[in-house]
């Protein structure tokens, strides 16, 4: 790698009389060549380099002449830095094909500035980049060309399921892991076979699960090379998981978490003893609840239709046919005004009961907990028991 300093170009009339003193047409001789990378290489290097707090300043060491109106290039730094060759995809910067790179580190022992390069390569031009401002011993990625021989489709799939729970102050704590797929789909459609690294977009909160370990991690990807025969289509998977803890009532009834815990076989013993009378608990009161609701009903039937038979005895003489006829309305509402006593007595009954029942279950809550449980810990399929739903 060699980096040069520019002086100052040359003004428009030298430029014009170097035009008027150069030959003619046809005669090329006098001619001077472009500058090959051999020239470069034997070229002395003239200058040091330094820091300067946040700055790096280059210094000349040698005087340089300059003919005035003219320019000259200064090497200021040479060095021969091995490098690696990469057909690198990052879904994020090129979605659908590998992306042609150099990777190497700045081992110069000088800081490299921003600015263009060609890459040349056995005297074959291949590309154009831009190489970052790098500090002595960073790692520098030139990417100069896309091959688009290979093609790279991408598929995704989201799993959410249950990793562990734990009951504490009434709460059912569930702990969801949430697993991201990403199937790469690798089509190389040259006649040699090549290696792609996929660089992966690193989630931070998230692990590496059923994947193999990345030759390389930095603070927001994972890279793998993924070796591709020819003409074939190669898939490679990587699989992050990420944990997410969520909390409710032990008995919300709008929330089937505990529910889900026993069919899953999560529960066994004396735990699932205490959870199957609390729900056993808290069914009784949804049924006394629901019981209740219909005696009301039945109560506000016979309240209109009291009325109604009132309106009707009003019209009633107390003698005759007619009296006979208020007897049997009287007789009615005797037996309404009965119902009406039955169905307050047991609307009574049903609210102490669901009042001592909610005592019961929060006599259980308060001493009821049960520590962290992860799948590891999961009881297998002959300990469990033989009430638990089996999970598939």
């Amino acid at each position: 790698m060699y980096a040069m300093a520019e002086a100052a170009p040359a003004s428009p009339a030298m430029s014009k009389a170097a035009r008027r003193s150069s030959p003619g047409r046809g005669a090329r001789s006098d001619e001077v060549p472009a500058p090959s990378m051999r020239d470069f290489s034997q070229q002395v290097i003239g200058a040091t380099g330094e820091e300067h707090g946040e700055l790096f300043q280059y210094t000349v060491d040698a005087p340089v002449t300059v003919k005035r109106g003219e320019s000259t290039l200064v090497p200021i730094l040479g060095a021969t830095l091995p490098y690696q060759r990469e057909l690198l995809f990052n879904e994020r910067k090129l979605p659908k094909h590998p992306v042609s790179a150099l990777r190497f580190r700045n081992t110069s022992g000088l800081v490299l500035e921003r600015g263009p390069v060609t890459i040349i390569e056995d005297g074959a031009y291949h590309g154009e980049a831009m190489v970052p401002f790098t500090k002595e011993a960073g790692e520098v990625y030139l990417a100069y060309g896309v091959e688009l021989a290979i093609g790279v489709t991408t598929t995704r799939e989201r799993i959410d399921e249950t990793a562990g729970f734990m009951i504490k102050d009434a709460l059912l704590w569930v702990k969801r892991a949430i697993v991201q797929r990403v199937i790469y789909r690798l089509q190389n459609n040259l006649t040699e076979p090549r290696t792609i690294v996929v660089e992966h977009e690193r989630d931070p909160n998230a692990e590496l699960s059923q994947t193999p370990p990345p030759a390389s991690t930095t603070a927001d990807s994972y890279r793998w090379p993924v070796p591709c025969p020819p003409h074939e289509a190669t898939t490679f998977t990587v699989t992050e998981r990420r944990f997410v803890w969520e909390s409710r009532e032990v008995l919300d009834p709008a929330y089937g978490r505990l529910q889900n815990l026993i069919a899953g076989g999560w529960l066994e013993g004396s735990t699932l003893d205490v959870v199957n009378r609390l729900l056993g608990l808290q069914s009784a009161i949804a049924r006394n609840i629901e019981e209740i609701e219909q005696l009301r009903m039945e109560r506000d039937d016979i309240y209109a239709h009291e009325e109604q038979l009132r309106n009707n005895m009003a019209a009633l003489q107390s003698a005759g046919e007619e009296g006979n006829l208020r007897k049997r309305v009287v007789a009615q509402l005797e037996q309404a005004e009965q119902r009406l006593s039955e169905i307050g007595q047991r609307s009574d009954a049903l609210k102490a009961e669901n009042i001592q029942h909610h005592a019961t279950i929060d006599a259980e809550l308060a001493t009821f907990n049960v520590p962290e449980t992860t799948n590891d810990q999961r009881p297998t399929t002959n300990e469990r028991s033989p009430t638990t739903n089996q999970r598939k």
